[in-house]
């Protein structure tokens, strides 16, 4: 009887179960216990006030990102490729608003833009990945969206340049370049 010990109920326990001066059957019995107020977890979270999924605007959600060329930034709630290639002089960025990485190179590539265009002349058109029709990825070349971040350098309607895990990489300051070049004309 030393290396167990008797639960009210007459169980044989090993001593293991016991924790100091009250067995675990008796705690597990009380945070299992059905017909009272249980209390919630602690989400902390919901203090910070985020808003839930319902109330999400991916405009408002990409703001801080696009910060130092705010002014030159436009939503594409519905891309089309009428509205793609109405674009004069722009870049075309497919962001998918849950991911990380794609947030991450959004706001790299406003502060790259921020420092190489200093004319002001190129515009950032932002479309959410899951808004792309299938008409204008294949418009665009795109084969498969990552959610990494895709780039289309536009010039008078005409994409010259892209990025993307998927899409092929070039370098954004010297792509930014060419389409300044090329819009000029």
């Amino acid at each position: 009887m030393a290396a167990e010990l008797r639960h009210s109920c007459r169980k044989r326990l090993p001593s293991s179960f016991h924790a100091g001066s009250r067995c675990i059957i008796v705690s597990l019995a009380n945070v299992f216990r059905f017909g009272q107020r249980r209390r919630r977890p602690h989400n902390p979270l919901h203090d910070l006030g985020s808003p839930k999924m319902d109330d999400f605007d991916p405009v408002e959600s990409i703001r801080p990102l696009v910060e130092p060329v705010a002014d030159r930034v436009h939503f594409l709630h519905k891309p089309t490729i009428d509205a793609v290639s109405s674009i004069r002089c722009g870049v075309v960025f497919v962001v998918a608003f849950w991911s990380g990485p794609a947030r991450s190179a959004l706001a790299t590539f406003c502060k790259e833009l921020h420092r190489v265009d200093v004319s002001l002349a190129v515009h950032v058109y932002v479309a959410d990945t899951d808004a792309i029709p299938d008409d204008l990825a294949n418009w665009l070349r795109l084969d498969a969206i990552s959610g990494m971040g895709e780039i289309f350098w536009i010039c008078h309607g005409n994409p010259i340049a892209r990025h993307g895990r998927l899409a092929g990489v070039c370098d954004h300051a010297d792509a930014t370049r060419q389409l300044l070049l090329e819009c000029s004309t």
